[in-house]
């Protein structure tokens, strides 16, 4: 039932937040990449290639047996790249259209693109993956290099929480190749605002520095100004002196 000022209903805050105190986590996300297949095939209308996976179940921060969502990168190229389909199907069968026809899209050449699919959701990708790369239009052709395929998912059923044994993989650190590195969480990461020492004694001595100029300014300044108003006083004092003797001097 929709309502037209309400919508579907106004929210318990109440019963939201006892809840949030007792609600059980999903698992961790995992991530399971398989290697690159080489093909190096060139289309004839359409070519296929396939990976097995078996969810990278020998690791174990990388298993995966219930998918959330899939990517594929691919290498190929094409004399239209609009005139490129891609489907990936899944070991339960599910297609997925990762790359439909682009009538505008007239680029040519060499290109690494990666697509992204929630249509297989909940399945179990242990099994055979299969890539197919089309050009249907019959005056273009295309040819297929590489591709990888990307799970992610949780190695438990999300449908009953976060599992006491379950583990994460947490990114720590990013090497000079731009990749970062990746530990488990049992080992504890050093989260501080100062991992650097001598940076942090160099800011350090800077706050200080600025901290003190600042001080300074500010006493100095209020020091002037009392001068000043002791001078202004003095001078008024001593304007007021000539002013009586002035008057004592018009009387006599």
């Amino acid at each position: 039932m929709f309502n037209d000022l309400y919508g579907f209903g106004l929210l318990d805050a109440d019963s939201l937040t006892e809840k949030a105190r007792s609600w059980n986590l999903v698992p961790f996300q995992h991530i399971c990449k398989s290697d690159k297949m080489v093909v190096n095939r060139s289309t004839n209308k359409s070519v296929t290639s396939s990976i097995k996976s078996n969810s990278c179940s020998a690791t174990e921060y990388d298993e995966v047996n219930f998918l959330e969502h899939v990517e594929i990168e691919v290498a190929f190229s094409a004399t239209k790249h609009g005139a490129v389909e891609m489907d990936l199907t899944s070991p339960s069968g599910t297609t997925s259209h990762m790359l439909t026809l682009r009538q505008h899209d007239t680029h040519s050449g060499d290109k690494t693109w990666r697509f992204m699919s929630v249509h297989f959701w909940g399945e179990n990708p242990k099994g055979q993956w299969t890539m197919k790369m089309s050009t249907p239009v019959y005056s273009e052709s295309g040819k297929l290099y590489n591709w990888q395929l990307i799970l992610y998912g949780t190695k438990y059923n999300p449908a009953f929480g976060r599992q006491h044994e379950d583990k994460q993989r947490i990114e720590v650190a990013t090497s000079t190749t731009g990749r970062r590195s990746r530990k488990s969480d049992t080992t504890k990461e050093k989260n501080g605002i100062c991992q650097n020492t001598a940076l942090c004694v160099i800011v350090i001595i800077v706050v200080i520095l600025f901290g003190s100029i600042v001080i300074f300014a500010i006493r100095y300044l209020i020091i002037k100004q009392k001068n000043i108003n002791k001078v202004k006083q003095e001078t008024k004092l001593e304007h007021s002196k000539q002013t009586n003797i002035s008057e004592e001097c018009i009387r006599f």
